[in-house]
């Protein structure tokens, strides 16, 4: 845990501590191997079922939710950062696209865990929260409920704006 701003930040504080083990390779480049990206969410998903046995249901206390997972999901383009791929504008301008991450909360266990991010072909503008729950799978939709369970995705605003 840290409390830079930026990465680059984070790796200039370690700089200036004289941890010369932590270079861009240990993050922004280690970032675009798919392989890295599978270990890391298989260690996510790992951590789902250990918090469901120590956190408290904040949901328990209403009966008519027991047979429900419960999701809550939401997605945000940040600031693109220098390592963001960069595009030619309309107007002739380079410019830095930002990456978007769509991400979904257990509203019974408080484990965060990733839903998608925005695709290259997303890149010619930015891809709007509906167009993401649409190309996610139902399994990933439903993150692993048991066969039988109901789901309940809960979305902010910005799904009620686009016709489906």
């Amino acid at each position: 845990m840290s409390s830079s701003a930026t990465g680059h930040e984070f790796l200039q504080h370690h700089a200036d501590q004289d941890v010369v083990e932590i270079d861009l390779g240990h993050f922004f480049k280690a970032l675009k191997s798919s392989r890295r990206l599978e270990n890391l969410t298989s260690l996510n998903d790992l951590l789902a079922q250990p918090m469901r046995q120590r956190v408290p249901d904040p949901c328990q206390q209403f009966p008519e939710l027991a047979s429900w997972d419960l999701f809550a999901g939401d997605g945000h383009y940040h600031k693109a950062v220098c390592f963001d791929p960069k595009t030619i504008s309309s107007k002739g301008i380079l410019r830095k696209l930002a990456i978007g991450h769509f991400f979904r909360v257990n509203l019974r266990t408080h484990h965060l865990s990733s839903l998608n991010i925005a695709t290259l072909e997303d890149w010619k503008k930015k891809a709007h929260d509906i167009t993401i729950i649409k190309r996610a799978t139902a399994d990933a939709l439903r993150y692993r409920a048991a066969k039988g369970r109901k789901v309940m995705l809960v979305w902010d605003k910005a799904c009620i704006d686009c016709r489906l």
